[in-house]
């Protein structure tokens, strides 16, 4: 049976190890970007809008065409570097469950970024947001960020 290469996939302890180090650029593939932001509702119930800590939104659907094929590696770069990502870094992707993470991680691939740059947290944002200890944040009023309590329900 197939199994991911070790150290390809990160588990939520690792997602909060780098949380606290900033050894990975942490890229979100959710969309739309008001999911990252905190100003657009999660699809789940009781999932808790905004971002994993220290996160960069880079929307899956910004990556490719409307055919659904990946847009050029030019167009893809630009669109990583608008979004703050250093393509020269470690990198991990993460999404609402652990799918179109994927096209994040083609799309890096695809540009160049070596497969050992690369990690996949595919508990992803719904793992995290649901999970009471974890900080989940979302835009200020004043331009910067806030935290978003847990509540259970």
């Amino acid at each position: 049976a197939w199994a991911p290469a070790e150290g390809m996939v990160a588990d939520m302890e690792k997602v909060r190890a780098n949380v606290v180090s900033k050894e990975r650029q942490l890229v979100d593939a959710r969309g739309p970007k008001g999911r990252w932001h905190g100003t657009h509702p999660e699809p789940r119930a009781d999932v808790r809008m905004g971002r994993i800590p220290g996160s960069f939104s880079v929307p899956w659907a910004s990556l490719v065409t409307p055919e659904r094929t990946l847009k050029g590696e030019e167009e893809i770069r630009a669109i990583f570097k608008e979004s703050g990502v250093d393509l020269q870094a470690p990198l991990m992707v993460s999404c609402g469950t652990g799918v179109t993470a994927c096209t994040l991680a083609l799309s890096l691939l695809q540009v160049g970024v070596l497969p050992e740059q690369l990690v996949m947290y595919d508990g992803s944002y719904l793992e995290w947001a649901t999970t009471p200890e974890n900080v989940v944040l979302r835009d200020g009023p004043d331009g910067g960020e806030v935290e978003v309590p847990f509540v259970s329900s």
